[in-house]
């Protein structure tokens, strides 16, 4: 299945590679090693959340914020989508990381629409 996004979700990624980027400077890295280091983590993530084309059907049913709306942890991150079996498509709803609070971010996403 093809591999879609919610622009709320672009902007997510954005914001996990920021938030990477910085962890690595607490840690003491330099600005340029610190970004190489979210980039690899971010890519890994990024490739996690690709192969949901591959096996749409898996995942946590997360009934209260919708029918079809799922859930699967990959890489330390969550990851909210639904699958619309017609269109083939796996459209990602929200990226979450770590012990980032999703539960309020992503129903108010899915409320919207």
């Amino acid at each position: 299945m093809k591999l879609g996004r919610a622009r709320q979700a672009s902007r997510d990624l954005r914001e996990i590679g920021e938030y990477l980027a910085e962890r690595h400077k607490t840690f003491g890295h330099d600005s340029t090693k610190a970004r190489q280091r979210a980039v690899a983590r971010l890519l890994r993530f990024l490739a996690a959340l690709s192969a949901l084309g591959k096996a749409p059907f898996q995942g946590v049913q997360r009934l209260e914020l919708g029918v079809g709306v799922k859930m699967v942890t990959r890489e330390n991150g969550a990851i909210h989508f639904v699958v619309d079996e017609p269109a083939e498509v796996v459209c990602i709803l929200g990226v979450f990381w770590g012990a980032q609070e999703h539960g309020s971010g992503i129903q108010g996403r899915v409320r919207q629409k």
